[in-house]
């Protein structure tokens, strides 16, 4: 039996009440947000109580050059095959058109030899962005086999949500650079280093009003500076992804949950001095034309004014100084 089960019911058992038969409206929702509340801690709880770490491995194929300055900000994104192919040339157009001289480093998963060859072509295509990547391979199947996932996040996009993390701290640790890790399905509309500047450590957007842990951030804009602070930042959250990982459960959008823990690790002192929540001027989920950063979140990807928007930057050409 799911041990996410036992523990979910344990609320009902201890009262004697069998959820699956219908009592009054607003009983059931207390009883349901109570044991909701009790089944993230114990999750929680035995997360803490789990001392072995996933063996997170990567390849880096074209490597960033040496000299990054930490007030030079580097984009990390990560893709499988299919959503490289539908989302890397509006990323990228986006994203020469409003920043100077950018640098990219994709994080490839299970990837086959026509994703190198669009990397590559997308290298020649726009010769002023300084582009690198590299890959990693790991079965979904091996994690299902573990824990049943859920309908609304199965084990191939929670793995690649975390573990993109975890390739990011690879990738600073070996270059210096300062990170945006963000998703490959958002547009640029704006300068990112006019944003995030040396004297930020990291940035996310807070939402703290959720009563599911797994939802108090936004993990598909994050920012970790090289600062010590801001390098620190992304490792606490890594510590929480690789517990995750060799856990054995399941659990709904946990990178999320390990960017909320990582804020709250901060002292006092750097979240007030380093830490910059991200705003809805910074990112927006409704194509704000103010926004720096357009987030086409879930089903608005394959709504008409995104697919405009991004039409007309996969068409763009050239190359932007």
């Amino acid at each position: 039996m799911d041990r996410n089960w036992i523990c979910s019911t344990h609320f009902f058992m201890v009262f004697d009440i069998d959820p699956r038969k219908p009592t009054g409206g607003l009983a059931l929702k207390i009883y349901k947000r109570i044991d909701f509340w009790m089944l993230q801690h114990l999750r929680a709880l035995r997360l803490k109580f789990c001392f072995a770490r996933y063996p997170h491995h990567i390849e880096i194929d074209v490597p960033p050059s040496e000299g990054i300055s930490r007030d030079d900000v580097m984009v990390f994104t990560a893709a499988d095959s299919v959503y490289l192919g539908r989302f890397l040339g509006p990323f990228v157009g986006s994203m020469v058109a409003h920043v100077p001289s950018p640098r990219l480093h994709v994080h490839l998963y299970n990837p086959n030899g026509g994703d190198f060859a669009l990397l590559k072509s997308v290298q020649q295509q726009y010769p002023a962005m300084q582009l690198t990547w590299s890959h990693e391979t790991f079965s979904a199947d091996e994690f299902a086999r573990r824990a049943n996932a859920s309908p609304r996040q199965m084990w191939k996009s929670l793995y690649i949500c975390c573990s993109r993390f975890l390739a990011a701290r690879t990738l600073q640790k070996q270059t210096g650079a300062s990170l945006l890790i963000i998703d490959i399905d958002i547009l640029f509309n704006g300068n990112i280093r006019e944003r995030f500047t040396d004297d930020i450590a990291c940035a996310l957007l807070l939402r703290p009003d959720e009563s599911n842990l797994s939802k108090r951030t936004l993990g598909g804009v994050v920012f970790a500076s090289a600062s010590p602070v801001g390098q620190a930042f992304l490792s606490r959250a890594c510590d929480y992804i690789e517990r995750f990982l060799a856990a054995g459960f399941y659990w709904f959008a946990f990178d999320q949950y390990a960017l909320f823990r990582a804020v709250q690790a901060m002292s006092e002192k750097e979240r007030f001095n380093q830490f910059s929540p991200l705003t809805q001027r910074d990112v927006s989920f409704e194509f704000a034309k103010d926004a720096l950063i357009l987030f086409a979140k879930g089903t608005l990807k394959d709504e008409e004014e995104y697919s405009n928007l991004a039409g007309r930057y996969a068409e763009k050409r050239g190359e932007v100084s």
